[in-house]
């Protein structure tokens, strides 16, 4: 790969990643194409974490609320496990009780337990993540998932159900499912969004929640990638510096184009998207399937 396709796709990841179509299996078609020359996997938690950064500048306001919710809610947690031990194993405090009482502690506390169910599915699967981000075939039926879950999800309503409303467990789901679009093709911008349709959200609240769910979700796979690549010897100066430039493209094209698709995604049907994820789902499919 030289460093001009790196910076194409990193540009192409941040184009996509706001749209329920699926970003890696994206790069797995044009890898497949083209034979870039780096891992896959690796290149592509890089291009997500471009993406992330993007996210994280765009919803800085909702980033930071959450945090701060999350830096209190477990400094409460400690400081309520003190007060039970000294006093014995009494009742909880009342200030126990206040947590997660808001929209912003109630998000917190469903992105911090929904990354237990990812990061075990996530560990599960990421062999055939990595096996399957070389196929055309896999990423295709990816694809094809991914209109699945778009084509149920359109003949849904959205609710107005505000986080807060929302039990915890739902969390879990949440979890198992982004844990799943480890997965090339497999949209994690799609199934989650699905998942908080189907939980009640409307759309602006699903739309939010699904890409502040991915933050922690790239941030755990980029550290995983980068300790699998040391130790494997892969990052030399020339692979570093395409995954670099990649992730500068995506984070810049990532930050210019998610408030124009965000707002695209509120005003469009689903149906639409999973259109053009049967398309390229059978597509791929095909090729993959004859192509040696």
């Amino acid at each position: 790969m030289d460093f001009f396709l790196a910076i194409l796709l990193g540009v192409l990841q941040g184009l996509l990643e706001f749209l329920p179509v699926s970003s890696s299996g994206h790069l797995v078609i044009l890898e497949r194409l083209s034979s870039y020359g780096i891992p896959a996997l690796t290149f592509h938690v890089f291009l997500h974490a471009g993406t992330m950064a993007a996210i994280i500048i765009t919803l800085r306001h909702d980033a930071a609320k959450i945090a701060a919710e999350s830096f209190r809610r477990n400094s409460g947690l400690f400081s309520t496990l003190g007060s039970i031990l000294n006093r014995g194993g009494e009742k909880r405090p009342a200030s126990y009780q206040k947590t997660a009482k808001t929209n912003y502690s109630r998000l917190s506390s469903m992105i911090g337990t929904a990354m237990i169910p990812t990061a075990a599915v996530g560990l599960i699967l990421r062999r055939s993540a990595v096996q399957a981000s070389g196929s055309l075939f896999f990423s295709g039926i990816g694809f094809l998932v991914t209109g699945i879950f778009l084509l149920v999800t359109d003949k849904v309503a959205p609710g107005s159900t505000v986080p807060r409303d929302v039990p915890l467990q739902f969390a879990w789901l949440f979890g198992l499912i982004n844990g799943i679009a480890v997965l090339p093709g497999v949209s994690s911008t799609a199934v989650i969004l699905c998942a908080g349709i189907f939980a009640g959200f409307n759309r602006k609240t699903a739309i939010r929640f699904t890409f502040l769910l991915s933050v922690p979700t790239v941030a755990a796979a980029l550290l995983l990638e980068l300790a699998a690549g040391i130790r494997g010897g892969i990052f030399t100066p020339h692979v570093l510096g395409c995954c670099l430039l990649g992730m500068l493209a995506a984070a810049v094209s990532g930050t210019l184009a998610m408030n124009t698709f965000v707002r695209l995604l509120r005003r469009s049907r689903f149906i639409h998207f999973a259109y053009y994820c049967f398309a390229a789902g059978t597509a791929a499919v095909m090729i993959g399937y004859y192509l040696p």
